[in-house]
């Protein structure tokens, strides 16, 4: 199993709204994936490597979970079962 990053930029406008309205974020990602927007760029495989280089060089932004965060995830350990408990975005 592998984890492949893709990257959208949008404007602080666009961020506000994705937060309240994920459905639309969804679909404004797609349609610059599938329209080859400049404004979608994929990491693929690479994702997990540049995470470690960046964590080496002591890069501040966690970039799994991004610097943005849309639901509040639990305080748990990072390898904990708990970790993978995704109840809590059913609730």
């Amino acid at each position: 199993m592998s984890m492949n990053g893709n990257w959208l930029r949008v404007s602080p406008d666009e961020l506000e709204r994705a937060r309240t309205d994920l459905t639309w974020a969804y679909e404004l990602a797609m349609t610059a994936r599938d329209d080859n927007s400049g404004r979608w760029t994929a990491t693929d495989k690479a994702w997990n490597g540049l995470d470690f280089l960046l964590d080496r060089l002591g890069f501040e932004i966690p970039l799994v979970l991004g610097a943005e965060a849309f639901v509040e995830v639990p305080d748990v350990e990072p390898d904990s079962e708990e970790m993978f408990d995704f109840r809590y975005l059913l609730a």
